[in-house]
């Protein structure tokens, strides 16, 4: 169960930029941190496959991509719950059953919304009143860079597809608001396979500006100066 634990907060963290993953890159990221998933490949699916019964991931349009369920405000809310009930409990996982003995709790509903069969929502009256909201697609299409509080420059995978190298030097604007991308050079950061960078000071700057986290740079190829040029987010307040 500790193997578990340790993978799920691995997913937690990789999450936490609101984007799409793959399984792939869930199995990579878990390499990455110390935790050899190659000889035992399932159990990444089976920390997924709970997450999903949870409500915590959604499949993709992508094949084997997952995408949040919820914010990365109400995923940590949640996740300190979760936690909180399992230090109460001696960090059991031992489920008692229901008064039917099934010791399964029902699953598959949002914020304790139950639905039935084929997806069909029960009790809507004249469905002819309703249409289906279809979930909102994240950037994944959108290249992105994300600065995580945890102090990690992370590139989502489209922009990783675009860049030539794993090496990349990083120019900022001083109100932090605009970054610019160059291949190599000097002081250039060494991204990982992930996309993946650390860089604890830019949090600490970011927070003096007083920006949210994650702080979010949507990335655009400027033809002109050959040069992925990057804007924040309009969400990512002050």
């Amino acid at each position: 169960m500790e193997r578990y634990r340790l993978v799920r907060q691995i997913i937690e963290r990789l999450y936490e930029d609101g984007e799409a993953h793959t399984l792939e890159e869930i199995r990579t990221r878990c390499q990455e941190e110390g935790i050899d998933v190659k000889a035992d490949r399932n159990i990444v699916n089976n920390v997924v496959y709970r997450m999903r019964e949870q409500g915590y991931l959604y499949r993709g349009e992508e094949k084997g991509a997952y995408l949040p369920g919820f914010s990365v405000e109400e995923w940590k809310r949640r996740e300190e719950e979760r936690e909180g009930q399992e230090d109460a409990a001696g960090q059991s996982e031992t489920r008692r059953g229901d008064d039917t003995g099934t010791g399964r709790a029902e699953t598959g509903g949002i914020g304790g919304m139950r639905f039935g069969t084929a997806g069909k929502s029960r009790g809507i009256g004249d469905p002819d009143r309703y249409f289906v909201l279809k979930p909102q697609k994240t950037g994944t299409q959108e290249p992105k860079l994300s600065v995580l509080e945890r102090g990690e420059l992370k590139l989502n995978k489209v922009l990783r597809r675009e860049l030539p190298d794993q090496k990349i030097r990083i120019l900022m604007s001083r109100d932090y608001r605009n970054l610019v991308l160059e291949p190599g050079g000097k002081d250039a950061h060494q991204f990982t396979k992930a996309g993946i960078a650390k860089n604890v000071q830019i949090v600490e700057l970011l927070r003096k500006a007083k920006l949210t986290f994650p702080v979010v740079y949507r990335m655009s190829w400027n033809e002109n100066t050959q040069v992925w040029e990057g804007r924040i987010q309009v969400d990512s307040k002050t």
